[in-house]
């Protein structure tokens, strides 16, 4: 079947293989032909489609380093939220509120 790209907005029906494949067949019998245009607008269609859909991408504008730079902020973030979780859960008075939940 083909391969559908998922958006919050739409699904985007971006798949040019089978195109491609009909491409080739219609240039192998006729390199003028009209289906073979038909085939190759419909192509760069596609594809110009799913450069919109990418372009629409939050975060898409970052580069690769930023990206990565980001996620280890949000890495670091997200273990000290945890080691603080950690050390609120074995105070006393926390303790006290969780054996009373169990009885």
């Amino acid at each position: 079947g083909e391969k559908k790209m998922t958006t919050k907005s739409s699904n985007l029906d971006v798949d040019v293989i089978p195109l491609l494949v009909e491409l080739i067949q219609a240039l192998q019998t006729d390199l003028q032909s009209s289906k073979a245009a038909t085939l190759s607008n419909q192509i760069f269609d596609k594809l110009e489609t799913a450069m919109k859909a990418l372009d629409s991408i939050p975060g898409g504008e970052m580069s690769t380093s930023e990206q990565f730079k980001l996620l280890e902020q949000l890495q670091s973030q997200l273990n000290h939220k945890r080691e603080l979780l950690a050390k609120y859960e074995n105070l006393p008075v926390l303790e006290k509120f969780a054996k009373l939940e169990d009885s």
